[in-house]
């Protein structure tokens, strides 16, 4: 696993506590974001703290993206580190919505554009 942030550096093999600590750093909601990679797919988080992060997961090829726009840090990091440990709970215990991906050549740019995009829709609506 590797965890990569906006506002830091990469982490191969991150502990549960470098995980909060990533989340915890998420600066605001001007294109912050953390990513948890996986070989299967990854968790991706933006917005601005304390309760503004909306979550993003991939496993296998299918999108997910939360419902609510307002997960608190707390919440993030249970997503976070349930994925960590292969744990499904994460997935029951929130509600998700499939996104669509598009099958274009820039596919590796999906998890990005969509944060953005997703901070674009937050600003505009704050």
């Amino acid at each position: 696993m590797k965890l990569s942030a906006s506002h830091g550096k990469k982490i191969s093999e991150p502990t549960d506590q470098q995980i909060n600590q990533a989340i915890d750093e998420i600066e605001d909601n001007n294109g912050s974001f953390v990513i948890l990679d996986a070989e299967n797919g990854f968790v991706q988080a933006a917005g601005s703290l304390p309760d503004k992060l909306l979550v993003e997961y991939q496993i296998d090829g299918k999108h997910f993206q939360s419902i609510s726009q307002n997960l608190s840090a707390e919440q993030v990091k249970d997503i976070f580190k349930q994925f960590r440990h292969g744990l499904n709970d994460f997935k029951r215990n929130n509600e998700w919505k499939e996104v669509e991906l598009s099958n274009s050549g820039g596919a590796g740019c999906a998890p990005i554009l969509l944060i953005l995009y997703a901070v674009f829709v937050w600003q505009v609506v704050l």
